[in-house]
């Protein structure tokens, strides 16, 4: 056989094995194109009904993270690993703020209400073994549209393999159309309520700790819960609305890992 045919045998036999692959299992990344993973899960939260009142109310609480996600090739995190990597990295930001109606509450007759509240933005935090710091930076997508900021630090403690205790210091920030929205009252409004009017200023608005446990029930449940406290301070402490500075809000959620893909 001369090197011509040798050449035209090799290239055929490619061709066949090509052909015969074109039937043959799909690789891993291009079996699932698309995949994701994580927790949600839902509970109840005991807080303030509005923002300085004396009276407690419970509501609806969620949360969710975000363990891996594929897209093609790209894929980031680890099915099953909810532990954030040590070292810097980014993470989402989500707060839900409820509204305070007027007619709800006699004392707050004259003032105008505030509607429900969605915060979305973004973080950086570093997290170490036995430690972590963060600094958020959200919006008022629905609701308010104001900034708000948040910074904080854990010290953590893992007494077993299934539970994580963490606790540390919190610090509030707002702008001034949030401290407005929240804690100010213009001149219409005094003029129909009971209140001063009062043009609140953002800035340093609360200042308190966060202690949270989370325990891992198996492989796919788990139970949060979270106690913060904090004391409005500067403008948001000085607000005629405030009837109380010192604030508690306790949250406790069930949780369920989920893993998809397509």
């Amino acid at each position: 056989m001369n090197a011509v045919n040798k050449v035209g045998s090799v290239a055929a036999g490619l061709a066949a094995a090509l052909c015969l692959g074109a039937g043959a299992a799909p690789t891993a990344v291009q079996a699932q194109s698309f995949g994701i993973s994580g927790e949600i899960g839902f509970g109840a939260r005991v807080r303030q009904q509005y923002f300085g009142a004396e009276g407690y109310g419970v509501s609806p609480r969620g949360r969710g993270s975000l363990e891996s996600l594929t897209f093609g090739p790209i894929s980031s995190g680890e099915p099953g690993v909810a532990r954030d990597p040590e070292g810097f990295g980014v993470r989402g930001a989500v707060r839900l703020v409820p509204g305070r109606s007027a007619s709800d509450f006699s004392e707050l007759a004259g003032l105008k209400d505030v509607p429900f509240s969605l915060e979305l933005g973004m973080g950086v935090a570093y997290e170490m073994e036995n430690a972590r710091v963060f600094v958020d930076v959200r919006n008022g997508v629905i609701g308010h549209g104001a900034w708000v900021s948040e910074i904080g630090g854990d010290v953590i403690y893992r007494p077993t393999d299934r539970m994580t205790i963490s606790a540390g210091p919190r610090l509030f920030f707002g702008s001034d159309d949030y401290a407005n929205t929240y804690f100010g009252v213009t001149a219409a409004e005094a003029g129909a309520s009971a209140f001063s009017a009062f043009d609140a200023s953002g800035g340093l608005l609360s200042s308190g700790f966060e202690v949270r446990v989370d325990q891992r029930l198996n492989d796919d449940w788990s139970i949060r819960g979270e106690l913060e406290y904090s004391r409005f301070l500067n403008d948001a402490g000085a607000s005629p609305i405030i009837q109380e500075a010192d604030h508690a809000i306790f949250n406790l959620t069930l949780a369920r890992r989920f893993s998809f893909g397509f």
